[in-house]
């Protein structure tokens, strides 16, 4: 930056700055502690004809060209202002954003999965109690013939049961689980892109891992994990490829989910696991989060 001018009065020193700021000459006008004000040009390329400049302008400070530089740099300026306050918008704070949201902040679609999957637990006595989930088994129990039990559930249009088994847990741990990252993952898609926009990407995500999964292993599966699986790769490709788009996934939820995932994938439990619909959850949910991301007002 360098100094190329020095002037006595403040008026003709601002009014010869915004007439380099209109010429796109990027510079700074200073008071000095004698009444003077210095004006500095801050590229070194533009030293030379910026000083050319001022020799015109000390010849005739009033000419038109630099009288009407003034209302043409305040232009400028309200520009450049707007896009500061646009930039700050969108800058999230991980701090604050959703650390201080509670279960008061959580969404209708939020609460639903949530208070629907306590009441089918309590109701089944967290799969013990076949009475109601035979009602929400993707197919009524069936031996062999799996295809057959679902074109049966089309026929008769309890196509509820294709969303249905999200609502099922076996086991304290499995419900607690999956209940504490929906309130967490499905709370923020809600928070961020409405209750029609999380509950339409629900019932697709359970249809499609519902659905997989069952043409793997039969009828005898359930959990929220599918969705969760959905709802973190949603959110995570989303916050990589678009960061200003309020979303947030730290490191350390991407390392414990995958780190999961995986464990369940190698079988290290005594129990059976719904690995496919945590796989297809899990690619729909990136898929979606990369097409968001790449065409975010479609």
């Amino acid at each position: 930056m360098r100094r190329i001018a020095t002037l006595e009065d403040e008026k003709l020193a601002a009014r010869f700055g915004d007439y380099l700021l209109v010429q796109k000459i990027e510079n700074r006008v200073d008071a000095e502690g004698d009444g003077s004000c210095s004006v500095w040009v801050h590229d070194e390329d533009h030293v030379e004809t910026a000083r050319e400049m001022f020799e015109r302008f000390e010849r005739n400070p009033d000419a038109a060209e630099f009288a009407a530089a003034g209302r043409a740099a305040k232009e400028i300026r309200g520009e450049r202002e707007k896009e500061r306050a646009r930039s700050r918008s969108k800058v999230v704070d991980v701090r604050t954003t959703w650390a201080s949201r509670g279960v008061s902040a959580m969404g209708p679609v939020t609460l639903t999965l949530i208070i629907a999957s306590v009441i089918v637990g309590v109701l089944s006595q967290l799969g013990r109690d076949m009475t109601i989930l035979r009602w929400l088994f993707i197919t009524e129990p069936a031996g062999e013939g799996y295809w057959y039990y679902l074109r049966r559930t089309i026929e008769q249009w309890q196509l509820w049961r294709f969303v249905t088994p999200i609502f099922i847990h076996f086991g304290i741990l499995h419900i607690v689980f999956n209940l504490w990252w929906t309130k967490d993952l499905a709370g923020m898609i809600e928070y961020q892109r409405g209750s029609r926009h999380l509950a339409i990407f629900v019932i697709v995500v359970a249809v499609i891992s519902n659905y997989a999964q069952y043409a793997l292993s039969g009828p005898y599966f359930g959990g929220m994990s599918g969705i969760v699986y959905a709802l973190f790769g949603y959110i995570w490709i989303r916050s990589r490829m678009q960061p200003g788009s309020g979303f947030v996934m730290p490191q350390s939820t991407v390392v414990i989910l995958m780190l999961w995932f995986f464990i369940c994938w190698f079988g290290m439990f005594g129990f059976s696991v719904a690995n496919v619909a945590h796989t297809a959850g899990l690619l729909c949910g990136c898929g979606a989060g990369w097409l968001a991301a790449r065409w975010p007002r479609r």
